[in-house]
C-alpha cells in the first residue's frame, strides 16, 4: 500500500467528525491597531506548524471559542 493510500484511509473509523457550521450572515470588520506581537506570534505558529490556520481565520475561531465559553452562542 502506498503512503498516499495509508494517509487517505487514516481517518476511516475514526469517531473524531468535522462539524460543519452554518454561516448565516457576515459583516465586514477591521481591527484596530491590533499589536505587531499578536501578528508575529501567529506567524511563528504557522511557521512552526501549530496551526494552518490564517490569521483572520485564527482571530475568528478565537472569538467563536470564548463566545461559547461565555455561553453567548
Amino acid at each position: 500500500m502506498s503512503e498516499f493510500e495509508k494517509l487517505k484511509n487514516a481517518a476511516k473509523g475514526s469517531k473524531l467528525t468535522e462539524k460543519k457550521t452554518e454561516v448565516t450572515g457576515s459583516q465586514a470588520k477591521h481591527l484596530n491597531k491590533l499589536p505587531s506581537r499578536y501578528v508575529e506570534a501567529h506567524r511563528k505558529l504557522k511557521s512552526d506548524g501549530m496551526t494552518s490556520l490564517d490569521l483572520s481565520s485564527y482571530i475568528y475561531e478565537a472569538l467563536r471559542e470564548k463566545l461559547e465559553r461565555d455561553n453567548a452562542l
